[in-house]
Formats: C-alpha cells, sequence, structure tokens
C-alpha cells in the first residue's frame, strides 16, 4: 500500500514557507507553526484540499514578502516591482481559493447524488445443447415415368401429321 501522500504534501509545504537561510530555528518553528495553522484554518478534508490549503498558505507568506521587500526598496522602481509581485500573487490565492470552493461544491454534489450503479447486465442464457440432426430417410433416385410417348408424328403411319 502506498504511503499517504498529505503528510508528503504537508512536509514540503511547511519547509517552503518556513526555511529561511538567515532565520534561526525557532523563528522557522514559529513560520512553520503559522503556515499549519492557516492550513488547518481552511479545514482540508482530502489530498485536492490540502495541495489547495496548502498553496494558499504559501501566496500568503510570499505575499507578504513582497509587499515587506516593497516597503525596505532602495528604489521606487523596485518597490514598484515588488508592490507588481504581491498584486500576481494575490490574483493566483484568489485563484486558488476559487478552485478550493469549486471542489468542495463538487464533492457535497457528489455526496448528495451519488452515481447510480450501473444496471447489472442479465446472465447470458446457457448455451443450447448441441443436438444430432434429424435423420430423414434417404431420397430415393429419381426414376422416369413409365407412361408411353406419343408423338403426334409417331402415330401417324407415314411419320407425319393428317391433312386436315
Amino acid at each position: 500500500m502506498p504511503p499517504d501522500p498529505i503528510p508528503l504534501l504537508l512536509r514540503g509545504l511547511i519547509d517552503a514557507i518556513a526555511n529561511r537561510p538567515n532565520e534561526s530555528d525557532s523563528q522557522r518553528q514559529t513560520r512553520a507553526q503559522t503556515a499549519i495553522a492557516q492550513i488547518e484554518s481552511l479545514a482540508p478534508t482530502d489530498t485536492a484540499e490540502v495541495l489547495f490549503a496548502g498553496q494558499i498558505a504559501l501566496y500568503q507568506t510570499l505575499i507578504l514578502d513582497a509587499v515587506n521587500d516593497a516597503h525596505a526598496a532602495d528604489s521606487p522602481a523596485e518597490a514598484h516591482k515588488h508592490r507588481q509581485q504581491a498584486i500576481a500573487l494575490g490574483r493566483l490565492q484568489i485563484s486558488t481559493f476559487a478552485e478550493l470552493r469549486r471542489h468542495r461544491a463538487d464533492q457535497k454534489a457528489a455526496d448528495e447524488h451519488p452515481q447510480p450503479e450501473p444496471e447489472k447486465t442479465p446472465d447470458p442464457p446457457p448455451p443450447i445443447p448441441k443436438t444430432p440432426p434429424p435423420k430423414h430417410p434417404a431420397p430415393r433416385p429419381l426414376t422416369p415415368p413409365s407412361v408411353p410417348s406419343l408423338s403426334p408424328l409417331a402415330a401417324h403411319p407415314r411419320g407425319r401429321e393428317p391433312d386436315t
């Protein structure tokens, strides 16, 4: 049996969110706990929902990073670039929320209206047993009738028809 994919998905998402090389272990742990709380707040119920919730939490972290980078930017052009990143990530986050809602609506509809079980095909009729062909009497050879042939020419004494 394959391993449960949810812990693997969660571990990868949490590591992507919390792993900051310049932060202490305590800061990473706090960031990981925050990400877990964000994911749990969306109450995922299956693997797809875990993926959606993890992406939403990841986008939130990246949006905040982009906004903070915009505030710390050295030039207006750099600040603008970071704000554009935040806006683009916000759009991704919103579309991921929409996908999560759509997935949940599909699941709810499937639960309320389960697919009918396909009709059971009837068992095929039993095979007809092979019976030997019926025995007919052998046909008699065809014999011509024994009636004498009475040709009009043969009946006339001279071999031709009488004049009338």
